[in-house]
């Protein structure tokens, strides 16, 4: 992935825009997989940094098990080495320490929130990517068994991270479409996430610019402005009722779309 976004400035590859993470920072693990790389110190963490930024990543991102001291490796190499710093917050640092640490970049808070955590999240530009649609296709599985009780708490945390989604967003935070979920998932798609969003509270024209402008602002792209002359007029009502899967790329794809050879794929 990596050697084909490089090689697009020079119009060997006809590609959309692919902005490339590589694996993710874990802490020691007793397995292998190739979305992680395990590191077990602080000079491994920095030396990780310094890897996949010489592998031509685009950012940093970090998974949620990894003790306090890596993270904060992690983050200041991220820093020094002048690239963004992404990923899962871990239970051991507190979302206002992440924030400060580095250049804007998006984190996942999973259900820590204040009026003083929001503020801080606006002031220091950092992105939130709630991932709505994870959490309630993990629970349809139909190999798990849950209690009644188990799904009665599936259901108040479901309703805590709407509410915290909603929150967010009058605060003036900076929200990213997501779903945590792999390409071929049948339920849990993009559509299904704005759809989430919607019942969270969002209107549609926002919950759309979740998947569309926010994130051409978040990676600096300059092609929000087409999405802007497409869509910018159109009433939530007019976009509501084409909410659904199946009709958002119809309807929204092209105006989402970069008029312009995009100068990396």
């Amino acid at each position: 992935m990596a050697t084909v976004s490089t090689s697009s400035p020079d119009g060997t590859v006809v590609a959309p825009m692919l902005i490339v993470a590589g694996p993710m920072i874990q802490g020691p693990l007793p397995f292998r997989m190739p979305v992680f790389v395990s590191v077990s110190n602080e000079a491994a963490a920095r030396g990780e940094v310094k890897t996949l930024k010489t592998r031509g990543v685009d950012f940093i991102k970090v998974q949620d098990a990894i003790p306090y001291d890596l993270y904060l490796a992690v983050a200041g190499e991220a820093r020094r080495d002048h690239i963004p710093f992404v990923g899962h917050i871990p239970p051991v640092v507190l979302p206002e320490k992440a924030s400060a640490l580095g250049a804007p970049r998006r984190f996942q808070t999973r259900g820590r929130t204040s009026p003083d955590l929001l503020a801080t999240f606006r002031r220091n530009h950092t992105w939130q990517c709630p991932t709505l649609v994870v959490l309630p296709m993990l629970w349809k599985d139909r190999e798990v068994q849950y209690t009644p009780e188990d799904l009665t708490w599936a259901g108040r945390l479901t309703a805590m991270n709407s509410k915290m989604v909603l929150l967010m967003q009058n605060a003036g935070v900076g929200l990213l479409a997501g779903t945590d979920l792999p390409p071929g998932a049948a339920s849990g798609t993009i559509h299904d996430e704005l759809a989430a969003l919607v019942k969270a509270g969002l209107s549609p024209m926002q919950a759309l610019r979740t998947a569309t402008c926010n994130p051409a602002k978040f990676l600096n792209a300059e092609f929000c402005e087409s999405f802007e002359r497409c869509c910018g007029g159109t009433s939530g009502a007019a976009i509501g009722p084409h909410l659904h899967r199946g009709s958002l790329h119809d309807q929204f794809g092209a105006c989402a779309m970069p008029s312009r050879t995009p100068s990396k794929v």
